[in-house]
């Protein structure tokens, strides 16, 4: 397995509203042959992003319908697996600056720990993490 997607590009390949989803799912019916998956945080991250009322603008779903809808976007030819991680590295995790940090960062652990490559359209885990972290293009 090569890829690990986080929310900047597994919520655009689940909600077809969104500005990015004809690229994501572009970039992801590429990527698929090789592997992909993301993590359970990632998971009910999307699933959470799709019950929000106010992010879904009035047409936020319910619990079962959202993870409906997350299931059946990694279904299908090489479909994506949930990837569990493991403890938490503190000496990674420590160098987060900010709170909005700890998940990226914790991303970063899994994908490296796992020997993939985090895709994300965050440009700080670009930046900071060029050897793990790829833009989808």
């Amino acid at each position: 397995m090569k890829w690990l997607l986080d929310n900047s590009v597994f919520l655009p390949v689940v909600m077809g509203s969104h500005t990015e989803h004809a690229t994501s799912c572009a970039w992801l019916k590429r990527a698929r042959p090789d592997g992909w998956g993301v993590t359970l945080e990632t998971f009910l991250g999307v699933v959470r992003k799709l019950m929000n009322p106010v992010i879904m603008q009035g047409n936020h779903l319910t619990a079962l319908d959202a993870i409906d809808v997350v299931r059946l976007r990694m279904a299908g030819n090489n479909p994506g697996k949930i990837i569990i991680g493991g403890q938490p590295d503190d000496a990674l995790l420590k160098k987060a600056q900010g709170h909005g940090q700890i998940m990226d960062f914790y991303l970063v652990q899994v994908a490296r720990d796992t020997g993939m490559k985090l895709v994300t359209r965050d440009k700080g885990i670009l930046a900071t993490f060029p050897a793990i972290a790829v833009y989808p293009s």
